[in-house]
């Protein structure tokens, strides 16, 4: 009886391992291997013959059980033709997003927008609260390159840089740059000319301050300014800085900058390239502020944050022909290079200034991080790679500013400025105000910056927005088509 009772459980434990045996693809893919939760086997026993073992699938029938393996194999088709129509149906509603989107953004007043004491931060952060694409803080969405990130994830794990840095920069680093600066730039720039900053926000607060305790108080800032040199300037200082205008066109007025330092400014900052407009300054232009601002007695301060990112006009830094005391270039990779959160800036100026910068720099941020290192080692070891991925960069800002900028004019009639550099570009907007303009934006399923932010004395309607292309070309596209759906 025992026997029995064992030949039998062999006999169910067969049948059952024969119901289990289904058709499959010979594939790895994982959509594939999971038609079936159970480790799929497929013997040949007794009452089975192989009917088919063609290179891509394997097919069992089974004389006893042909039925319940069918009905096993509908049932797991049947399945898998769900799934697949609940993919499809999830695509199709990803691609319809859009234009619910921007339906629920036609009938939005967007009351709760801020409409002052705001930044571009809170713009964005806004647009990510409301789901809308937003362009509006000039935050690059590209990672850095994957051999930069591969030499950091190396450099952590050495025991001798987790001390404080040295005040003025490694040596590594600080020669890394002078030899990135000459194979890019084919400028000579010494180490001693060099100090590392913990960004460049840090290298610009260092250069007021020293200003500041230089005796200086009177800051002027040619306008359009970025909006944080407005408020460092502030900060500083306690007091507001002056507006120096351009010209319509974004052009420097050299008359205004006259007044102004006539007036008795003694610091000036200007961006170059410009940020918002992308303007690049001209080689004689720089020349010539140069030589006004030594004249009067004046710092210029030059914040080259998109100094590689220039692909229209000459790249020219007043820091290249002669390192005036006066003269201050400084720089960073965060959008260059995708690192915003890393903090690795560096400034360029006279020994002596340098000398300056780094005994206000010290006791304020102590040191720049570990990461100089690892950078040192890409710049002045990696350097093509360095120098495809710029040129990666500038390609993608350029043919993302092609895809946004006649999506704008034809929603919203807004009239582009075309950029020579940066990652940014401005439009001349039709709105009574700034901000109106910027809801017009918001209602088509965009996100962008308003001019009144560079405004030194918060003008409500400057008359143009500001975008930033530091996106992917897919996320371009996906704005792009957000506005052009608006119009229907």
């Amino acid at each position: 009886q025992q026997q029995q009772q064992q030949q039998q459980q062999q006999q169910q434990q067969q049948q059952e391992n024969n119901n289990e045996s289904v058709t499959i693809p010979k594939s790895n893919t994982n959509a594939q291997n999971k038609v079936s939760n159970k480790k799929v086997k497929c013997t040949k026993s007794k009452n089975e013959k192989i009917i088919n073992n063609s290179p891509n699938s394997i097919e069992i029938k089974n004389s006893e059980h042909t039925e319940k393996l069918d009905v096993k194999i509908q049932s797991q088709v049947k399945q898998k033709k769900s799934k697949d129509k609940s993919i499809q149906n999830t695509n199709n509603t990803n691609t319809n997003n859009n234009s619910i989107e921007n339906n629920n953004n036609n009938n939005n007043n967007f009351d709760d927008f801020p409409r002052s004491n705001y930044t571009m931060r809170d713009i964005n952060d806004y647009c990510v609260k409301k789901g809308i694409p937003s362009l509006a803080q000039g935050m690059i969405e590209l990672a850095p390159p994957a051999l930069l990130r591969n030499l950091t994830s190396e450099t952590i794990n050495r025991e001798d840089i987790h001390r404080y840095r040295t005040r003025f920069g490694e040596d590594c680093y600080r020669e890394a740059l002078s030899y990135m600066i000459n194979r890019f730039y084919n400028v000579n720039i010494p180490k001693d000319a060099i100090i590392a900053t913990a960004g460049v926000t840090a290298g610009i607060v260092s250069v007021l301050m020293m200003a500041r305790s230089e005796g200086k108080n009177r800051v002027g800032l040619i306008e359009p300014a970025y909006t944080y040199h407005i408020f460092q300037s502030k900060m500083v200082f306690g007091q507001h800085p002056i507006a120096v205008p351009s010209k319509p066109d974004f052009c420097p007025d050299f008359d205004k900058i006259q007044e102004a330092l006539d007036a008795g400014i003694d610091v000036l900052i200007t961006s170059n390239p410009h940020n918002p407009s992308g303007r690049v300054w001209r080689k004689e232009e720089l020349q010539r502020l140069t030589a006004m601002t030594e004249k009067a007695n004046c710092r210029l301060i030059v914040d080259e944050c998109y100094s590689e990112m220039i692909w229209k006009g000459e790249s020219y830094s007043p820091v290249y022909e002669k390192l005036d005391d006066h003269v201050i270039a400084v720089r960073g990779f965060s959008k260059t290079l995708g690192m915003q959160s890393w903090r690795m800036g560096y400034a360029i100026s006279s020994p002596q200034t340098i000398a300056k910068m780094m005994a206000i720099h010290d006791p304020i941020y102590i040191c720049v991080s570990w990461y100089q290192h690892s950078l040192a080692e890409y710049l002045k070891d990696n350097y093509d790679d360095f120098r495809n991925h710029v040129n990666s960069v500038n390609d993608l800002m350029q043919s993302n500013w092609a895809i946004l900028a006649p999506a704008f004019e034809k929603a919203l009639g807004w009239k582009p400025v075309n950029p020579e550099g940066s990652m940014y570009g401005c439009f001349y907007h039709n709105s009574t105000t700034d901000i109106d303009a910027v809801i017009a934006s918001l209602r088509c399923g965009a996100g962008v910056c308003p001019g009144s932010m560079f405004s030194v004395n918060s003008n409500p309607n400057t008359g143009y927005v500001r975008i930033h292309c530091g996106v992917t070309k897919e996320k371009a596209q996906r704005i792009a088509n957000n506005l052009l759906q608006s119009i229907h």
